[in-house]
């Protein structure tokens, strides 16, 4: 059965990981790790008593504190000495035997775990082992630090070393670091084939020979996949330029329009099919080319965003509803200089309405303000006839600016060739203040997002981050320009139709807000002290309000408490109307480069070929899967979770290593990573074809042991309360125990098994 594979799977692990560094003076200790190991294997292999596997267990687990114990205070006199490969069953050495041979034992240390694919039995055969000098593991230490300066300057002393030393395993092993060095650290990648090409010259029937000829095959590749990824810009830029000159006919040159309106549909067919091939490609080149994935640590460093520096950040991890209302409300407030403003949702509700208020009250202030909103999400607002008064009103301030993302009168040529675009939207959540300050996450702007359940039994839980970075800033409004100055916008007119009756409740919203949480009296400005409009507005406001008692501190709230100084980059992902996409590519990345465990939290959960092809990988090599979701009880998303009651018994039969947590009652809006307790995301991005291929999306990258431990504490306060699914057959393929959705019972349950079956419209899901 699935569960006794997966405990046989589980101190396999361990053993190949210790067995890499077995030493001539910790072979006692090792022989009695194996037979110990050997002995539970064959208790709980042939079924027996219950009693009898502890009694193994016990002794396998004090065999290996033992020999562990060993390996911790290894002979100086050996210097680190590891097996060379000898696996009969591979025909090349993969890309952690290299890392195994080099020796690193630091971050590339989480590399020696699952030695090629060999059986327990080749462990204990292997004799021939190399000393590790140790120059040589400094330098490779230095090389996959995080200091960017420290690694380029190991890399030169490693070209250094590698054309000193006299033994030629050590050279070979030198000179791949330096050509991995060239690919991750100098994005070189033609130096880096020069000298991979040097090293197969000198043994290329060596097993690390063959393994710098795949690797050349893999560089090759990657160069396609860059120049496939340089033809989808270049088909954008004819796409950009063709949409603005049909845009500037008019309509009273009817043919001449007609013709410039075909060109743009025939160069937007060029650029969609340009998206569509490399999605298809990377599916290919990431199953063939997964083994070369850097650890975490290296992912994160050798992505180059725009601006690429990696200057620490002050960041702040944000669950609090409450406090992440405090946040935007407090950086707002303290705005002097500039505001950007992007989100999906905008809700006509207190929330929405004292927002405008307090950005209305800025602009007047002087602080100049853009504001960029989806026209789906934020329907109510945005609505061209009858619902834009609001928005109006503010843009009649010299200092505001409202564009309003993907109206659907400029998607009209998508339905001829991909119906996808007409849905696509702008799902990104950034705030940035004075270029210096940012909030972004999960999080819209409505009341469910920022009241505590104990307010508001509809409330979601979610996730935001805040950061103290000009750098993080500068890169997120290169992020939100992306999207404000994109094909797919129109600004809102300036109105004064009703300007003081508008303006009246924008005011009422903010002053009976700003009360609230201060716990102050609502103050209003002389103007409106005795407006009748205003007056009523106040009223209904605080007849909402005053319920919400959890949203009264913001006297107290402090801006940065708990926060971490680490690196930030920022991730970013047009819609389909746009050519970039660092999200889909880089989760990819970080999935093959875990090596022990990646947590997620997503709410919506229908998973692309890619992703779960990654996961899978990922699997494979016994890292530890943990998704948090939602369940039928909980989610506000019919159709995701009907593709979810249709996959979930796949995920366990596919997988060895996947755990899976469902919301029991309160909906899950969160969208986080974390990747080897190292690298944490946190971000727009769903698990579903809507985020991976049709909407805009944006995501912050935190390399930071702490913030990893505050974000995994998060997780797993949040799964201690979930429900987990399990689902386990025999050989034969009969259900010997299952938790699933299929145990919420209700009419919600019947609809979404009769929707999971509507797996056509898996792709717009």
């Amino acid at each position: 059965m699935k569960i006794r594979r997966i405990i046989l799977i589980l101190p396999l692990t361990a053993l190949f990981f210790t067995a890499t560094l077995v030493t001539a003076s910790q072979s006692g200790a090792y022989n009695s790790y194996l037979s110990a190991y050997q002995a539970y294997k064959e208790a709980v292999s042939s079924g027996m008593p219950s009693s009898e596997i502890e009694v193994r267990l016990k002794a396998y687990l004090g065999a290996k504190a033992v020999y562990e114990s060993e390996i911790r205070t290894p002979n100086t006199d050996i210097n680190y000495q590891a097996p060379v490969a000898n696996n009969a069953e591979s025909s090349s050495l993969s890309e952690k035997d290299s890392a195994t041979l080099a020796g690193s034992l630091s971050d590339y240390g989480d590399r020696l775990q699952d030695l090629v694919t060999s059986g327990a039995s080749n462990l204990a055969s292997r004799k021939k082992t190399i000393a590790l000098p140790k120059n040589l593991k400094h330098l490779i230490d230095k090389l996959w630090s995080d200091n960017i300066d420290e690694a380029k300057k190991a890399l030169s002393d490693l070209e250094a070393y590698a054309e000193s030393v006299n033994s030629e395993e050590l050279k070979q092993l030198a000179l791949y670091e330096v050509a991995k060095g060239y690919d991750y650290i100098m994005d070189d990648m033609e130096t880096s084939k020069a000298v991979l090409a040097k090293l197969i010259s000198m043994r290329p029937t060596s097993k690390i020979g063959k393994l710098a000829q795949e690797r050349i095959t893999y560089l090759s590749e990657k160069k396609t996949s860059l120049n496939m990824k340089q033809r989808i810009n270049e088909k954008f830029k004819v796409t950009d330029k063709t949409y603005k000159d049909y845009k500037k006919v008019s309509w009273a040159l009817l043919p001449y329009k007609l013709t410039k309106w075909t060109s743009y549909a025939s160069s937007n067919m060029s650029f969609t099919k340009a998206q569509n091939d490399y999605t298809k490609s990377m599916l290919e080149y990431e199953a063939r080319n997964a083994r070369f994935a850097p650890p975490v640590n290296v992912v994160f460093n050798t992505f180059k965003p725009e601006i690429n520096r990696e200057d620490p950040a002050t960041v702040r991890l944000i669950y609090s509803n409450p406090e992440a209302w405090y946040a935007r409300w407090k950086i707002i407030e303290e705005a002097k200089d500039t505001i950007d403003v992007q989100y999906f949702i905008l809700g006509k509700d207190t929330f929405g309405y004292s927002l405008l208020g307090l950005l209305l009250k800025k602009a007047e202030e002087g602080v100049k303000i853009r504001m960029l909103l989806d026209s789906r999400g934020t329907k109510d607002f945005a609505r061209q006839f009858l619902g834009q008064e609001y928005l109006q009103r503010l843009a009649l301030s010299p200092n505001i600016e409202i564009r309003i993302f993907s109206p659907v009168t400029t998607n009209i040529v998508s339905m001829f060739h991909d119906p996808r675009k007409i849905l696509a939207s702008n799902h990104d959540k950034i705030l940035i203040v004075d270029g210096q300050y940012s909030i972004m996450g999960g999080r819209n702007l409505s009341k469910e997002y920022y009241l505590d359940k104990r307010d508001n039994s509809g409330s979601y839980v979610d996730c935001d981050i805040l950061i103290d970075s000009a750098l993080v800033a500068k890169e997120l409004k290169i992020a939100f320009d992306g999207e404000y100055d994109g094909l797919k916008v129109h600004q809102i007119s300036s109105s004064g139709l009703n300007r003081l009756k508008h303006e009246a409740k924008l005011r009422a919203a903010h002053d009976t807000m700003f009360a609230h949480i201060s716990k102050d009296k609502i103050r209003p400005l002389r103007e409106f002290a005795e407006n009748r409009n205003y007056i009523a507005y106040v009223k209904d406001f605080y007849s909402e309000v005053k319920d919400w008692k959890y949203l009264r501190n913001f006297g107290d709230f402090v801006l940065f408490a708990d926060c971490v100084e680490a690196p930030v980059k920022i991730m970013d992902k047009h819609s389909m109307h746009g050519p970039l996409n660092e999200m889909t590519d880089n989760i990819v990345k970080y999935i093959d480069g875990s090596q022990t465990e990646i947590f997620m939290q997503n709410p919506y959960v229908v998973f692309t070929d890619r992703i779960f092809a990654a996961l899978k990988r990922a699997d494979k090599k016994g890292v530890s899967i943990i998704l948090a979701t939602n369940s039928p009880a909980s989610t506000d998303n019919p159709i995701t979770q009907a593709m979810f009651v249709h996959d979930w018994k796949d995920i366990f039969r596919q997988t060895e290593n996947f755990r899976i947590y469902a919301a029991k009652e309160q909906k899950l809006h969160a969208k986080n990573w974390l990747f080897d307790r190292k690298i944490s995301l946190i971000g727009s991005y769903n698990l579903d074809p809507m985020s991976e291929d049709i909407n805009s999306e944006i995501a912050a990258a935190v390399n930071s042991i702490e913030f990893a431990k505050q974000l995994r504490k998060a997780l797993l306060e949040y799964i201690s309360e979930a429900a987990e699914y399990h689902y386990i057959e025999d050989e034969q393929g009969n259900v010997v125990s299952s938790v699933g959705p299929d145990d919420y019972k209700g009419k919600s349950t019947a609809l979404l098994k009769i929707l999971s079956w509507m797996q056509f419209i898996r792709p717009l899901v």
